[in-house]
């Protein structure tokens, strides 16, 4: 992968370090945007304000759940809940700014922990 990223042109030597130490850090930041991809999976209930005698139930399936989200949040949460991606990530999919994930990120979080507040309630 760093080899690939050196061909393309994806890292740049300025010259503001020795060629050794450049180099070692190109190594350094792809392994760590590959374990970055490997690790980003956030669960839902970090969304969600537990209490903290609350056992976590990890065989809930939250997709019912969010399909009565807004379009937008949906996808938006799908992406990065279900699909590990970065907001930036999910911009360039939706082809919308990052600004507008942001915000449909936000909203959605917002609706989705009152949803499971007012489900936890019944």
């Amino acid at each position: 992968m760093v080899y690939l990223k050196l061909l393309e042109g994806r890292a740049k030597y300025h010259e503001k370090a020795d060629v050794k130490t450049w180099f070692f850090s190109v190594i350094r930041f792809t392994a760590i945007d590959y374990l970055n991809k490997l690790t980003s999976h956030l669960s839902l209930e970090s969304v969600v304000e537990l209490e903290e005698n609350e056992p976590i139930d990890e065989k809930v399936d939250y997709r019912p759940i969010l399909k009565q989200l807004p379009t937008r949040q949906h996808q938006v949460l799908l992406l990065v809940f279900y699909h590990g991606m970065k907001l930036h990530e999910v911009a360039d999919i939706l082809s919308v700014s990052v600004g507008s994930v942001r915000t449909h990120y936000d909203r959605g979080k917002k609706k989705l922990r009152e949803m499971l507040t007012k489900e936890r309630a019944v």
